[in-house]
């Protein structure tokens, strides 16, 4: 097969942004919409009682970075692309 360079420097961007831990990430994203969704429940319900809990939905995203940059426990770390 002749392959030239552009479709080589697709195949390697492809390959190298490839998820490899998506079960980390997705549980990460899960976490996310949790909060989102009780804090917008709570802002829009009109009841000026309850209030949204920024503090858990900002708590929530830094959990879903931090999950979103963790590799899952079965894959390697040069699967997962880490350098030496």
């Amino acid at each position: 097969m002749n392959e030239t360079y552009d479709d080589f420097l697709i195949h390697k961007y492809e390959e190298e942004n490839k998820l490899k831990s998506w079960k980390t990430t997705a549980a990460g994203v899960a976490v996310l919409l949790v909060a989102v969704g009780s804090a917008a429940q709570a802002f829009l319900d009109n009841d000026p009682l309850t209030v949204p809990d920024w503090a858990a939905v900002l708590a929530a995203g830094l959990i879903c970075i931090g999950l979103g940059v963790a590799r899952d426990n079965k894959v390697t770390s040069e699967q997962a692309g880490a350098g030496a």
